[in-house]
């Protein structure tokens, strides 16, 4: 902050509305900084932005320079709840992030508009409660078939975008019935905790996986039915 405000003390409480005598009592912390002023806000903002940065490029720049020919496939953020966790993009070869949406569409077409790359999806899925654990995960179909519906149409709309290049479904078996370590138990397998396949949700993957690319390419037009919803169970 110092060298922002040209080390003038009482420029930047006049900033921030504050009444400090040095720029060394910011070591104290200051609370709820953000709601001092819009400056101050605009400030920390500028911060946080500088800082993810740093978390992005410190260990990119190291992992490249002891391993130049592998991807670097991105950071695989949960969401972008701010447009702030883009910065350092330029450091990967990918951007990827997990996706729990009835299609990840928007969210593709946002962040490879911005920084121009690839866009990978690192987990999604759907389950429902006709069989198996009784709980449906992240996002909740009426049926296995359903889920078939939700598979297609959450790849196929998603390969509409250019800059779509692949997503990975979460998971292939259940998850244990009395919980994994931090308590999901959720019905979103290909195969039940007993290894028995759903055969609905896998004919629409296969049906899906036969056309993506003539889909992605606009050779075929993309199954274009969401799924009936339910509530999600779970936590």
């Amino acid at each position: 902050m110092s060298t922002r405000y040209d080390g003038d003390i009482e420029k930047f409480n006049r900033a921030w509305n504050l009444a400090l005598h040095s720029f060394g009592e910011l070591r104290k912390g200051v609370k709820r900084a953000s709601k001092l002023s819009k400056k101050a806000s605009e400030d920390l903002n500028e911060f946080s932005k500088m800082m993810i940065k740093a978390y992005v490029e410190i260990p990119s720049v190291a992992c490249k320079r002891v391993d130049p020919h592998h991807m670097n496939l991105g950071m695989r953020y949960a969401y972008i709840a701010n447009e702030n966790l883009l910065a350092g993009y330029e450091n990967f070869d990918v951007f990827s992030i997990n996706c729990y949406k009835i299609t990840p569409y928007e969210d593709i077409e946002q962040i490879g508009k911005i920084t121009g790359m690839p866009v990978m999806i690192g987990e999604f899925h759907h389950g429902a409660l006709d069989r198996g654990l009784p709980a449906t995960g992240i996002r909740g179909v009426a049926s296995q078939q359903e889920r078939g519906k939700a598979y297609r149409y959450y790849m196929e709309t998603a390969a509409i975008s250019k800059y779509f290049v692949g997503a990975h479904h979460f998971t292939l078996n259940d998850q244990a019935a009395l919980g994994r370590f931090d308590g999901e138990n959720f019905q979103i397998g290909c195969v039940d905790i007993c290894q028995r396949p759903y055969h609905e949700f896998i004919e629409g993957i296969m049906q899906t996986n036969r056309i993506l690319y003539e889909a992605a390419d606009g050779r075929r037009a993309n199954y274009d039915q969401p799924p009936k919803e339910i509530p999600r169970v779970g936590f």
